[in-house]
């Protein structure tokens, strides 16, 4: 059975070295990190590892080259990169956050950063990230 994703991140938001609206015409530029302010909790249905999904666009780091981190609080969840060397296109990533560590910071005040990249001034390195879901737990945005 398929899980049941919230989203709680629906913006268009470029990272990357080099701001661009033509091939990113609806993002907001965040430059090379994007911090979010987040709520984790669980419901009392929620018992197992919670999952992330991130849909973006134009992700072409390649095989070899430094994937874009996703950290919680500093502490590394996963990592997209492009996942069939090729360019353009949407991707979608599925990042999994074991019981354990999501109970440690469930009922808390935390961020969710993602850091490009970057392996060298220009679009190649840059992304666009659409939305974020979570499966499992809930997550809001914000602090208040």
């Amino acid at each position: 059975m398929e899980p049941r994703y919230d989203v709680f991140f629906d913006e268009k938001v470029q990272l990357g070295d080099t701001p661009s609206a033509t091939f990113f015409p609806d993002a907001q530029y965040a430059g090379l990190e994007l911090h979010l302010p987040i709520r984790p909790s669980r419901n009392e249905t929620d018992t197992g590892d919670v999952q992330l999904r991130l849909e973006t666009s134009l992700i072409e780091t390649w095989e070899d080259w430094q994937k874009h981190t996703v950290n919680i609080n500093g502490q590394l969840v996963g990592y997209i990169g492009d996942p069939n060397d090729r360019q353009g296109g949407s991707e979608t990533f599925i990042l999994t956050i074991g019981k354990q560590t999501f109970d440690a910071i469930a009922g808390g005040y935390h961020t969710l950063s993602i850091i490009c990249g970057s392996a060298k001034p220009g679009l190649i390195d840059d992304f666009e990230l659409k939305k974020i879901a979570v499966a499992g737990a809930n997550i809001k945005l914000g602090w208040g």
